[in-house]
């Protein structure tokens, strides 16, 4: 594992061969779940293929991965989900282009908050293949219309995950969320830029087992990389 600060930002990299897909995973500083607790949980259910990880260490979520400026009653999003994408974009792009210079298809990875953020990522940018969203925050406000008259930019894998218990919660704006992450594999699932889509449900609430969900997001869009390119050889 490679720890590098750029900007003032954590971010560690794992190479698992130079000629691979890169998954770029928003966490925050302060979650104990991070890079090494993933790649080994990725590494458990199959140690065959071969990936390159990027981990992105992103402080107060509510301000920086937010779409668009919300307020609820308790938090207060700022809104500033297009100027970390821009970032991303703008300096940790060239860093992976320039450190591996081979490597494949590159996604967005994220959980909770950040799992709205990679979603909402490849609406606004065609620079990633697909993201992986893990308990994404899909019970965010306006979400469902934002879907519904946007379009994502390209041909896309997407994964999509939820604990089966998260829209059990007595907070009826998070209690959404089930409703609004079967909303968004319906739309998904009628686009045509969609090259392969998924909604998995896992049991336990919103952070049960966060490690092997996200692994387990990674490792299925692998496994669908594998399967395409062999079905277009055959």
């Amino acid at each position: 594992m490679q720890q590098i600060v750029i900007d003032n930002k954590i971010c560690n990299f794992y190479a698992k061969g130079e000629k691979a897909p890169v998954f770029i995973y928003i966490n925050e500083p302060s979650i104990p779940v991070g890079a090494y607790q993933i790649t080994e949980a990725l590494e458990q259910i199959n140690s065959d293929l071969n990936y390159i990880f990027v981990e992105i260490l992103i402080n107060n979520w509510d301000k920086n991965l937010s779409p668009w400026s919300v307020k609820t009653n308790n938090r207060e999003f700022d809104g500033n989900a297009l100027i970390t994408l821009n970032w991303i974009i703008e300096k940790i792009i060239p860093y992976i282009n320039n450190s591996y210079n081979e490597h494949e298809d590159v996604y967005l990875t994220g959980y909770s908050l950040s799992g709205l953020f990679a979603l909402w990522s490849i609406y606004n940018t065609d620079v990633f293949d697909g993201a992986v969203c893990c308990s994404g925050s899909l019970w965010y406000p306006r979400w469902n219309e934002f879907i519904l008259n946007n379009n994502i930019k390209k041909k896309s894998f997407v994964y999509l995950s939820l604990g089966g218990k998260e829209e059990k919660t007595k907070n009826p704006l998070m209690a959404s969320v089930g409703e609004n992450t079967r909303t968004q594999l319906k739309i998904l699932k009628d686009n045509s830029l969609i090259k392969s889509l998924i909604l998995e449900m896992n049991p336990g609430g919103h952070f049960a087992d966060t490690a092997s969900r996200v692994a387990k997001g990674i490792y299925w869009i692998l496994k669908e990389i594998r399967f395409q390119k062999n079905w277009k050889n055959s």
